[in-house]
């Protein structure tokens, strides 16, 4: 993998050989030339500035910079025409739609199976879509969390998404301990934002004696980090501390490999780089190594759905419960939240994680390099700068400008991208859809607008 310094030298070089600033268009337009994904910027719908505000002036019909996959993926443009074609289904057969066509309703679940297995580095076994990932993740902390007066706590990183820390906080109250007492918070290094692979694995050597469960982000929401999942699940593994992340910020976004790594559980949405649409559909994963476990060996809250499909509807009052992570679904997952699933998955499946990371380690090192050649008086990169350490997103503390008044002007000027009170925005440009020429706009952009607001 490339370096932070190794990156920087080769737009530097490149810039010589065609004889410009590295801040010029035409280093920007060369690095989309030879961009191996370039074309796939065509199967997404990019949202332009007329869609808000309609004007009769072209330029309002220019695209805008998308920078927000991170919270929301762009829509595939066959995710209309699948989602279509289940509302024809549903129309025309009505209950029959549950056994007609290649996807049919009563089985539906199956068929993301084989290319979220590819995304996540698992075993078809090992990953279903189901719920959201809050409730998959409390479904999984019911199950691996048994504590005892001896073991009781859970290991999360201190500026935990808050969803993570209220399942954890509510999990422990459940089971009656006190979350002051049973949960232990990493702290971030001196920078407040980012952490260090020694302070986590410390912590976790320092409790193994009281440790019950830890659970840690793929990716760090705020900051953009990748955390060092492989080595803190191998860890675990010789601690037999069970070990689950939340890969939100990391599915879509990173190489994983949850099956050879050893991670007893994970779970993630599919709305941000997945580009599921809003409110999609979540993922989850569980271990081979656990398949065989029963609701006596892995207790959980279970529904009909985790009953076997092949006597599901013998409606017998005894669960006969399907191996795996499948033996954690409760409900039939709803056909208009996992179909917008499929179709961009079905993206995905046309290149591959280690493809798309290539790209993005590309990208956003493009961005970084100009960010701190163009702009770095004013902002911060806290995101941490190695490509091994960042996915997509970079994130930006403002040095003295008011957030709010630099995240509307970015608007106003066609950037979408977000913020974290008090002073960063979140910016991360997606290898799917993103080009090197939207960066360096955007880098100028926001350089303008610091310069008026110094001004």
């Amino acid at each position: 993998m490339q370096t932070a310094n190794s990156l920087s030298m080769s737009f530097l070089t490149l810039a010589e050989s065609l004889h410009c600033a590295v801040n010029d268009v035409l280093l920007a337009t060369k690095l989309d030339e030879q961009d191996n994904l370039a074309s796939f910027r065509e199967e997404f719908y990019i949202p332009s500035l007329g869609e808000e505000q309609p004007s009769p002036f072209d330029e309002q019909q220019k695209p805008k910079i998308y920078l927000c996959s991170n919270s929301l993926g762009l829509q595939p443009k066959h995710t209309e025409k699948k989602l279509l074609n289940h509302l024809e289904t549903w129309k025309n057969r009505a209950v029959g739609g549950h056994f007609f066509g290649t996807e049919a309703w009563a089985s539906i679940e199956d068929v993301p199976i084989p290319y979220l297995a590819k995304v996540v580095g698992a075993l078809p076994s090992e990953v279903t879509c189901m719920n959201s990932l809050t409730v998959n993740l409390h479904l999984f902390l019911l199950a691996f969390y048994r504590p005892t007066p001896r073991k009781h706590k859970i290991l999360i990183e201190a500026s935990a998404f808050p969803s993570d820390d209220y399942a954890v906080q509510s999990q422990i109250l459940l089971h009656g301990y006190s979350p002051e007492e049973s949960i232990i918070r990493v702290a971030a290094k001196e920078d407040g934002f980012t952490f260090s692979e020694n302070d986590v694995l410390d912590e976790i050597y320092n409790n193994v004696e009281s440790l019950c469960l830890i659970l840690l982000p793929g990716v760090h929401y705020l900051s953009g980090q990748v955390f060092p999942m492989e080595k803190i699940a191998r860890t675990c593994q010789e601690l037999d501390i069970f070990v689950g992340f939340d890969l939100a910020h990391a599915v879509g976004n990173v190489p994983l490999h949850l099956h050879d790594w050893g991670v007893d559980f994970a779970c993630w949405c599919s709305y941000k780089y997945l580009c599921g649409g809003p409110g999609a559909i979540g993922g989850a994963f569980l271990h081979y190594r656990h398949a065989n476990k029963g609701i006596k060996e892995l207790p959980r809250l279970v529904g009909w759905w985790a009953n076997r499909r092949e006597t599901r509807f013998q409606m017998k009052s005894s669960l006969d419960c399907t191996p795996g992570v499948f033996g954690f679904q409760v409900s039939n997952p709803s056909v208009f939240s996992i179909v917008p699933v499929i179709a961009a998955l079905e993206v995905f499946d046309r290149t591959s994680m280690l493809q798309i990371r290539e790209k993005s380690i590309q990208l956003t090192g493009y961005l970084a390099f100009l960010i701190e050649r163009e702009i770095s008086d004013d902002i911060d990169i806290i995101t941490p700068r190695e490509p091994s350490q960042h996915g997509c997103q970079l994130s930006l503390r403002l040095k003295r400008h008011n957030l709010k008044q630099v995240h509307e002007a970015l608007t106003c000027r066609g950037v979408v991208c977000d913020t974290r009170q008090p002073d960063v925005l979140r910016v991360a440009p997606f290898p799917l859809y993103n080009t090197y020429r939207e960066v360096l706009e955007f880098v100028q952009i926001l350089s303008s607008i610091l310069r008026s607001t110094n001004s």
